[in-house]
């Protein structure tokens, strides 16, 4: 087995989505924060006690959503020049190997400092998380996806 392709299967699905949306889940963090109740169990030993924060400034989720895109569109543009295949070869690779799909997301990110582009593709039935070599257009993994899990993690974006 392709070492690149081994060190990216070990990854977790959420750790790769959580690649995808760094910017949005950091904002997610302190808002799942922002409402948690005093009756929270205490955290787990290693881990720091939740922060309770309320700005005198409420952005809405559609501002933040935005702000996200931008900062994954900035994030990609930097990488971009190291590609050797486009967004658009990327995803045909990915609806390739799922027919009948489409693509719902497409980022360009170094995991691990291999330059890979993270494509979901879905369809009514199935949401796939297909991971393409920026080089040769490789799929070097492809991961499940919960539709349901993928739609409650989207709410906290």
């Amino acid at each position: 087995m392709n070492c690149i392709a081994h060190k990216i299967r070990s990854l977790h699905v959420s750790r790769l989505f959580q690649l995808i949306v760094a910017t949005t889940a950091i904002s997610s963090i302190f808002t799942v924060q922002a409402y948690a109740t005093e009756m929270q169990p205490p955290a787990p030993p290693g881990r720091p006690e939740p922060v309770h924060i309320e700005s005198s400034i409420q952005v809405n989720q559609d501002t933040v959503m935005k702000a996200a895109k931008a900062g994954r569109d900035a994030y990609s543009s930097v990488l971009a020049p190291f590609a050797k295949i486009s967004i658009d070869d990327a995803k045909k690779a990915a609806l390739e190997k799922f027919p009948g799909t489409e693509s719902k997301d497409v980022s360009l990110h170094a995991v691990r400092q291999n330059l890979v582009y993270l494509i979901i593709v879905e369809n009514s039935e199935a949401r796939h998380l297909v991971i393409v070599d920026a080089g040769n257009g490789k799929i070097l993994a492809v991961r499940s996806m919960s539709i349901r899990s993928h739609i409650t993690s989207a709410r906290h974006l």
